[in-house]
């Protein structure tokens, strides 16, 4: 199974639409997600692709 990580990222969607990180100290950088790793995801069995799904 892969290692499940306790990371909680609080974001917040401006009013114009655009979505900012709310950082620790009360403070707000701009957000783009990441792209995808399509190596490791390739890299996935069925089994742990099932698991992220059924994780949400």
């Amino acid at each position: 199974m892969p290692e499940k990580r306790n990371d909680i990222m609080r974001l917040r969607t401006k009013p114009d639409g655009s979505v900012v990180r709310l950082l620790a100290d009360g403070s707000e950088v701009a957000y783009a997600p990441a792209e995808p790793d399509w190596e490791r995801i390739d890299a996935m069995s069925d089994e742990d692709i099932a698991w992220q799904v059924a994780r949400g």
